[in-house]
């Protein structure tokens, strides 16, 4: 993923009842300007390079909270540098 680059993740849990779908960043919190969860998939928007991280997703319903959790190892690039050609 570039910097200034959107991302996002779906998070494929189903149960009865339907659960609850919460994502986390690991040792961290998710920006809360720019991320947000509909339907289960976590947006993240304007990505940084302290965005690199490990984001968890948690289903939970009134039957209990699942553990099961997906974790999506994200690398954050810097901006690509466009090399001016110099012409004679």
């Amino acid at each position: 993923i570039l910097v200034g680059n959107n991302f996002s993740i779906e998070c494929a849990i189903a149960g009865w009842p339907k659960p609850i779908i919460e994502w986390e960043k690991y040792g961290d919190v998710l920006p809360e300007k720019r991320s947000q969860v509909l339907h289960g998939t976590l947006y993240l928007l304007d990505i940084r390079l302290d965005d690199r991280g490990t984001y968890i997703c948690r289903a939970s319903s009134s039957n209990g909270q699942s553990d099961i959790a997906y974790t999506a190892l994200l690398e954050v690039l810097g901006k690509m540098n466009k090399r001016k050609e110099k012409h004679l």
